[in-house]
């Protein structure tokens, strides 16, 4: 392959790079990226098979040298907002790097405008050269290659194409009632027949059981979830990763928590529906998941078998919903409450007992008192035994009592250098 040669060519920078040959005028960033699963499965390439693609063909040409690596793993290619991508830009813009190399076209990018303007415009104006190996097009080549921009197009329309075939062969799947989401609800596992039927886990179904007739009988979720953990019953996370043999995610998983509680009494999984299209992502546009309008659900009802009667599971809703609405009525802004104060000791003080970090709370609602509180123990009993709060205005008493102790202290001592100070100056005078 011809090479074109520049002239000013910056010094070859030798800091962490990968492979450093001063004669070499191109300091090169070999970028790969890889997108979800689906598309993973689909290229049947990988992110380690990209750079040795790359490290190969910079080991066959004599006028480029290997500066850095870049990896976004699991990034769509229509969106450029990508921590490997922007940390290359960076560091083009800092001279660590001039030429760029992937391994086609569709790496860099698949929206065709923000990709052609890279290489038609940014690229060729900070001086980079640009190189796609597989699609055979090096910009220090003379000529323009006029197939780029069609080939840009072709990536962004694979990639409307690829999310429509996805949504289609979900909705596929949920008409036969099988479960395409990605992980099974508490008390359920996916049948492997390839009908992806939810199937009654046996093992946790009690569970599920008994926290909706807990909650009827006017525990709470926090109280459910502390009864939960000094049981010793796996939470929802733990279990799911040790039935998975994942050991090491298991003993990191979250414990109980009020959250996990109320995730399961507002499941209808639980009674036999399964609700699709809750959050939504598009995989041609690479946006997150954004919840959608209840309008826009689409309801399986009967799609396997019920762990909970419908009598018990809506008369769990009626009380969930009459918990919110007193949530919202108490917690409705009052410009006569006092605001409550900034912490200006946090990161300064932790809990005594588990020494995690200590929050200021309100006493009770529109009360002037405030009081500080384990941040643990807010959030789980569990998670900290420290059942005590302490007064705010006699915590900062405390503090400034300190402060001012410790300001006197310095202040006779200041004055005791300087009385000595003097004494020695009327001595030397003598």
């Amino acid at each position: 392959m011809a090479r074109k040669s520049r002239k000013n060519i910056p010094e070859v920078v030798s800091s962490a790079t990968v492979q450093t040959e001063v004669s070499r005028p191109f300091r090169a960033g070999l970028y790969a990226r890889i997108s979800m699963e689906t598309e993973e499965t689909l290229e049947r390439g990988t992110i380690e098979t990209q750079v040795e693609l790359m490290k190969n063909f910079v080991a066959d040409t004599e006028d480029i040298a290997v500066a850095e690596i870049y990896k976004d793993s699991d990034y769509s290619g229509t969106n450029f907002d990508r921590p490997g991508f922007t940390q290359m830009m960076e560091d083009i813009k800092h001279g660590k790097i001039n030429c760029v190399i992937v391994k086609d076209l569709s790496r860099l990018g698949r929206n065709y405008v923000e990709a052609g303007n890279y290489i038609e415009r940014v690229f060729p104006f900070l001086d980079v050269r640009y190189i796609a190996i597989t699609d055979d097009f090096d910009t220090a080549r003379p000529g323009t290659d006029l197939s780029v921009p069609f080939k840009n197009i072709v990536n962004e329309y694979y990639s409307k194409d690829l999310s429509k075939k996805v949504e289609t062969g979900k909705h596929s799947i949920w008409a036969q009632g099988g479960f395409s989401e990605g992980t099974p609800p508490y008390g359920y596992y996916r049948a492997t027949d390839g009908s992806r039927k939810l199937l009654i886990d046996e093992e946790v179904s009690d569970n599920v059981v008994r926290i909706f007739n807990m909650f009827l009988d006017g525990e709470g979720y926090g109280s459910i979830a502390k009864t939960m953990q000094s049981e010793g019953i796996l939470s929802p996370p733990k279990y799911r990763f040790y039935k998975a043999g994942k050991t090491e995610f298991a003993e990191k998983a979250r414990e109980w928590h009020y959250s996990h509680v109320k995730e399961i009494l507002q499941g209808e999984y639980y009674i036999g529906n399964i609700v699709h299209g809750k959050q939504r992502k598009a995989l041609d546009t690479g946006r997150k998941n954004k919840k959608t309008d209840k309008s826009k659900w689409q309801r399986v009802e009967n799609a396997h078998e019920p762990i909970i009667d419908k009598d018990t599971f809506y008369r769990v809703q009626e009380r969930i919903e009459l918990i919110r609405s007193k949530h919202l009525e108490g917690s409705k802004p009052n410009p006569e409450a006092p605001k409550k104060p900034d912490n200006i000791l946090v990161y300064k003080t932790k809990c005594a007992c588990c020494g995690g970090s200590v929050l200021i709370i309100r006493h009770h609602t529109y009360s002037d008192r405030f009081m500080y509180k384990c941040s643990k123990r807010r959030k789980l009993t569990a998670l900290c035994e420290n059942k005590s709060s302490y007064e705010y205005n006699e915590v900062m008493d405390s503090v400034f009592s300190v402060i001012r102790q410790h300001m006197k202290l310095c202040i006779e001592k200041t004055k005791f250098v300087q009385k000595m100070n003097n004494r020695k100056e009327n001595i030397l005078q003598y």
